[in-house]
């Protein structure tokens, strides 16, 4: 009941209690502390009268017999309003203001009342009780006497009725109930008048901050109750205009990136945590026309890709951090164009947004690709047919020793060098294209990686013999089973080992090595060289990328040899990556490639296009 009243109702009620308490317990007190007063007061006037009386009939008045005391109490009871009994030490009653001498006879023995007890012990009596002679309350007040000649000793006791002490507490508590009556009518109005005020005063509050939290930022409290209202009133003032300042920061950020978003002419799209489409920009419109009313669809209604849809629903499952990372992937929705797709998870726990694809739009670029590889092919196919012709001439001169002079043989050298590099890159180029083309036919089966190794070293000894470098297979046991193409895995370690020994101070070792792991081989392939910088690790497997600083090394090489090897191990499902400098080290290089273990599902021999 007290939560439905309203804040003005209960400031109000509970000022008119605190009034009611304020004044009633001092009512009450005050009432108390009266009555203990006037009790005190009554006893100490009662054993004032008692001294006196005992006094007088001790030394004063002189009575020959009890009936004569009797009268004289009636007197002086009547005159004093209070009520007097001689009581002899046997308990009798010898004579009392209230009754007939004559009817003395018949009253109780008061040997055994409270006050006569104590009196006849030689203390002063003292008790309070209903009289039933005198049908009223009593104050009872003893003390034994010796009266003067023809009385003897006994027990004098005055009796003064209460009811003279409640009239006297009645009127006190009366005139207080008076005062408190008038004090309460007093401050009712004014608690009103308070209360109203300050209710104005909150609901004004109320109104202020109810209007801020609806978006009206402008509002500010410059009037309150009181000063203990002020910190409340700065704080929401302040509230209110940082909450202005952040949504005009927000504003300006959002049409910033709205901007941004419709100026880009990649396509973005944004996923809620459901997978919904929940908003894109102008260039995916652009791309998928269907866009337009793709709000609250799922991905692959509107770009009818599989994959896509698969991405973007591990991207909203994604719990661990590898997970959250950005996926990249291509697509040819239309047979024609080719995107590449960047997704990102945002999944998290303080907000609805799941996801975000952005649409790269490379047909251009992988058209370009293509004209290029064709280019490359063409143009290398065109130069085997000279350079085995150059080569020939060359080998023919040379074999005839007698027909030519010595300048003439060492040109012929030169030119046979030569025309050999140049067979090896067009032969390189040749094999990359048909990687990169997928036109290269791999034959995966289960085969030894210890043998491919042996094959590699056998064919780089002589260059390795030439720079006095070891060559060390480090793979231990019978063998080690892999699926792979063995001739193309015996070219990856020979473009492996060969960059190494290219780069490799002489009088150095070349090693092969493996770390065995649960579902994969990794194999590595290590070297003593000047290792890769940092900066240039993410380039070397580009084609025809040398680092600057290892420029000047042996001739001979065509470039592409890393390029190719990325590609081969690609097209196994593996990855290469590498390390420099070699750890506990400051220089040196280690390769590391992946292939996968034989199984039941992947031991039979299969033909891969890649």
């Amino acid at each position: 009941m007290v939560k439905n009243l309203s804040f003005r109702a209960r400031l109000l009620w509970s000022f008119l209690l605190l009034i009611v308490i304020s004044l009633v317990l001092p009512m009450w007190y005050s009432g108390h502390v009266v009555t203990q007063d006037l009790q005190v007061e009554s006893e100490t006037d009662a054993e004032r009268l008692l001294r006196l009386v005992g006094r007088m009939l001790e030394k004063d008045l002189h009575f020959n017999d009890t009936e004569a005391l009797n009268q004289w109490f009636k007197v002086v009871g009547t005159d004093l309003h209070v009520r007097l009994t001689y009581i002899a030490d046997s308990g009798k009653v010898m004579a009392d203001s209230d009754v007939l001498y004559r009817d003395l006879g018949h009253m109780d023995n008061h040997s055994h009342r409270p006050e006569v007890m104590t009196a006849m012990s030689g203390k002063l009596g003292l008790s309070s009780r209903y009289s039933d002679t005198l049908g009223t309350k009593l104050i009872y007040i003893a003390d034994r006497i010796s009266p003067s000649d023809g009385l003897p000793d006994g027990i004098l006791r005055i009796a003064m009725p209460v009811a003279t002490l409640m009239d006297r507490k009645d009127r006190l508590i009366g005139n207080l109930l008076i005062g408190v009556a008038l004090t309460f009518i007093l401050a009712l109005p004014l608690c009103w008048v308070i209360t109203r005020y300050l209710g104005r005063q909150i609901q004004n509050m109320t109104t202020i901050a109810t209007a801020i939290g609806e978006g009206d930022y402008n509002r500010r409290m410059l009037f309150y109750p009181g000063r203990e209202f002020s910190p409340l009133a700065n704080s929401i003032n302040k509230m209110a205009q940082n909450i202005r300042g952040q949504i005009h920061t927000i504003t300006e950020q959002n049409q910033q990136l709205e901007a941004i978003l419709e100026s880009m002419k990649e396509g973005v799209m944004v996923l809620d945590t459901q997978g919904r489409i929940r908003s894109f920009n102008k260039a995916m419109v652009g791309i998928f026309p269907k866009m337009a009313g793709g709000l609250g669809k799922r991905p692959i209604e509107v770009v009818v890709d599989s994959s896509l849809q698969q991405a973007c629903d591990a991207a909203l499952t994604a719990k661990t951090a590898e997970d959250s990372r950005m996926k990249t992937m291509l697509i040819e929705p239309d047979g024609s164009n080719v995107y590449d797709v960047s997704i990102v998870p945002l999944a998290r726990e303080d907000t609805d947004l799941g996801a975000v694809a952005v649409f790269h739009d490379i047909s251009e670029l992988k058209h370009l690709e293509r004209v290029r590889r064709d280019f490359v092919a063409n143009v290398s196919h065109e130069l085997r047919t000279p350079l085995t012709s150059i080569k020939g001439y060359a080998e023919t001169l040379l074999d005839n020793e007698k027909g030519i002079s010595k300048a003439s043989a060492r040109f012929l050298e030169v030119i046979l060098k030569n025309a050999n590099h140049m067979t090896k890159i067009v032969g390189d180029l040749l094999s990359l294209s048909r990687l990169e083309a997928g036109r290269q036919k791999l034959e995966i089966r289960k085969v030894d990686a210890g043998a491919a190794v042996n094959s590699a070293f056998r064919e780089c000894q002589p260059l390795a013999d030439d720079r006095n470098i070891t060559l060390t297979n480090e793979i231990t046991g019978d063998k080690l089973w892999v699926i792979a193409d063995f001739d193309r895995l015996v070219q990856v370690f020979r473009n492996l080992v060969e960059n190494s020994i290219r780069y490799s101070p002489e009088k150095s070792h070349v090693s092969v090595g493996t770390i065995p792991e649960e579902d994969r081989v990794v194999l590595w392939v290590k070297d003593d060289g000047p290792g890769i910088p940092r900066n240039e690790q993410e380039r070397i497997f580009e084609r025809f990328y040398r680092l600057e600083s290892h420029s000047n090394r042996l001739p001979g090489s065509s470039g592409l040899g890393l390029a190719i090897t990325k590609h081969i191990i690609e097209g196994h499902g593996g990855e290469i990556w590498l390390q420099s400098p070699v750890e506990g080290t400051d220089k040196g290089a280690v390769f590391f490639f992946s292939l996968m273990k034989p199984n039941r599902n992947n031991s039979e021999t299969e033909a891969v296009q890649t």
